[in-house]
């Protein structure tokens, strides 16, 4: 038990890699590492994508929609801890955007944070937060 963990990377299952793909791309900055093609899928055949921001990481494998069958993506939150200070830039940088839904905030939080949430296109939840 003595080997310790670096860190954690969610690999979420997707109907539109590379919708969603450009959606982290173009909406909330990430980085595109690698995008991988695989030619036994249906058109774009676009089956695995890494991306990166800072040092959060997400990829994302597409399935077909009878692998899909159970997964609640609202189910499934992501959370991205920013840098003190960082999190009311975000908000307003998402929410000039078009990204955050109207009536979002930034709130405190009972345990300690500073946090806005929303949901991607697939569903999953994302949480910015700072502590205070």
């Amino acid at each position: 038990m003595g080997a310790a963990f670096m860190r954690s990377i969610p690999i979420l299952p997707v109907r539109d890699a590379a919708g969603m793909r450009d959606w982290y791309r173009d909406c909330l900055g990430f980085e595109v590492i690698t995008s991988q093609n695989d030619p036994n899928l249906p058109p774009p055949g676009l089956g695995y994508v890494v991306l990166r921001r800072g040092n959060a990481e997400v990829h994302l494998q597409w399935q077909f929609e009878k692998d899909m069958t159970g997964v609640v993506p609202s189910m499934i939150q992501m959370r991205f801890q920013l840098e003190r200070g960082g999190v009311e830039a975000l908000f307003e940088a998402y929410s000039a955007a078009g990204v955050v839904p109207a009536g979002k905030a930034v709130r405190e939080t009972p345990w300690g944070t500073r946090e806005f949430a929303f949901h991607d296109p697939e569903g999953y939840g994302l949480t910015f937060f700072e502590d205070r």
